[in-house]
């Protein structure tokens, strides 16, 4: 890649560096299982990418994304309370905060 600067480094152009990823190691190596596991920054490029480009994945695990829950967003203080759904997504960081 070219050198650039920091105008585009954020979640969005990350989101859709994402994207052209999944698509192109699909293109190299066809339809198979897929699973990202995304840590920090990535794991937000990763919610972002998923929540508005497109569900691509079998199994997602995000750790330690830097979010912060919304006042008022109902969360779990016990991991073990949180339940996982397919097509949603699940922060077990430290706290849960369950998708509507």
């Amino acid at each position: 890649n070219e050198i650039t600067g920091a105008d585009g480094h954020h979640y969005e152009q990350m989101a859709r560096d994402l994207e052209s990823v999944f698509l192109g190691v699909r293109q190299e190596l066809g339809a198979k299982t897929s699973v990202g596991i995304f840590h920090s920054m990535s794991a937000r490029a990763a919610m972002k990418h998923a929540t508005e480009i497109g569900w691509r994945w079998d199994a997602l695990a995000l750790y330690d994304p830097p979010n912060v829950p919304m006042p008022r967003v109902r969360t779990f203080p016990n991991k073990a309370q949180a339940v996982s759904r397919p097509g949603t997504l699940l922060e077990t960081n430290e706290c849960c905060t369950p998708s509507s």
